[in-house]
C-alpha cells in the first residue's frame, strides 16, 4: 500500500475502494492527493479551471476558461474578476450582473477589466466622453487638435488640458481657458494662454 504519491498523482480507487496505488492526476491538473480522479482545490494549470456539473458541484476535473481569459479557478465556465486579457473585460448581463465571459473593451480603451462597457483607461489622445449629466459614457474619444500626445485630455475628451509646442490654450474674453488649442503668437515656441 502506497503511503504518498508523487506529485502530479493521487490515490487510485476501483469502485470506491482504494487500491493503494497512484494514478495521474486528470488532465490540466497539478495536484489530485487524496483521489486521482478529483482535482485539488486550486491546482487546475493556468488557464484551466475547476468544471462543475448541473448542481454547480465540481467534478474533479479540469476545463479551458472562456475566450480570452487568464483565469477561471473555481468555474471553468466564468471569468475571475479582473483576469480578462489585456483590451477585455468582463462582459455584464442584462441583469448587470457579470456573465463570466470576456468582452472587447470599447474603441479606443487600453483597459475596462471589471466591466467591458466601461473603459477605465483610454488610449495616448483619447480621452473620457463625458455625458450630457456630467459623468463619464464609459467610452473614450479624440482629444481636441493640438492637444499633447500622452493624455493631454485624458479626463475629458472635449477639454485639453497641455497643448503641443507652438501652442496654447485659448482665453475667453473673461481670461478663462476654453481647454482649446490655438497657434502661439509669431516667433513663440512655447505659450501657457493665447491671447
Amino acid at each position: 500500500f502506497c503511503d504518498e504519491c508523487f506529485p502530479g498523482y493521487g490515490y487510485a480507487y476501483d469502485n470506491n475502494i482504494q487500491t493503494g496505488k497512484c494514478a495521474p492526476c486528470p488532465d490540466h491538473c497539478s495536484s489530485c492527493t487524496d483521489n486521482s480522479s478529483f482535482c485539488d482545490e486550486n491546482s487546475c494549470d493556468s488557464g484551466y479551471g475547476h468544471v462543475l456539473n448541473e448542481k454547480g458541484e465540481k467534478t474533479g476535473k479540469c476545463g479551458p476558461c472562456p475566450s480570452n481569459c487568464i483565469s477561471c479557478r473555481e468555474n471553468n465556465s466564468r471569468c475571475d474578476s479582473s483576469s480578462c486579457f489585456p483590451g477585455y473585460g468582463l462582459e455584464i448581463g442584462s441583469d448587470k450582473e457579470p456573465t463570466g465571459k470576456c468582452k472587447a473593451c470599447p474603441i479606443n480603451c487600453i483597459s475596462c477589466s471589471d466591466n467591458a462597457d466601461n473603459c477605465s483607461s483610454c488610449q495616448s489622445d483619447y480621452g473620457f466622453v463625458i455625458g450630457d449629466d456630467g459623468f463619464r459614457t464609459g467610452k473614450c474619444g479624440p482629444c481636441p487638435s493640438n492637444c499633447r500626445s500622452n493624455y493631454g485630455c485624458s479626463q475629458d475628451s472635449s477639454y485639453c488640458s497641455d497643448c503641443e509646442d507652438n501652442f496654447g490654450l485659448a482665453t475667453r474674453n473673461d481670461g478663462l481657458p476654453t481647454q482649446i488649442c490655438e497657434p502661439c503668437p509669431s516667433n513663440c515656441r512655447l505659450c501657457s494662454k493665447n491671447s
